[in-house]
């Protein structure tokens, strides 16, 4: 993950659109309950500090998209010209 440098994780309960027909409901559920061991509670270590950096998105569509721009807006001002950003 060292090249990733944002990562964001929408909480399973969160989401509000419709899953196909041959989708597996266990399977959805075992890999939303890893991804969120992951990236928020670091299980596996592959989140070292601030990097990368991990927004978690909650709420209404434009409540998430706002919660993203902010990151981004934030990691910008910590960006210099030659690219390396300054955490």
């Amino acid at each position: 993950m060292k090249n990733v440098d944002l990562v964001v994780f929408l909480r399973p309960d969160d989401r509000r659109y419709e899953f196909s027909d041959n989708e597996d409901p266990v399977l959805r559920a075992t890999v939303d309950k890893c991804l969120e061991a992951i990236l928020l509670d670091s299980e596996l270590e592959l989140v070292d500090g601030n990097h990368p950096v991990v927004i978690e998105a909650i709420g209404s569509t434009e409540e998430r998209i706002e919660a993203l721009t902010a990151a981004l807006l934030a990691r910008a001002k910590n960006t210099t010209t030659d690219g390396t950003v300054i955490i």
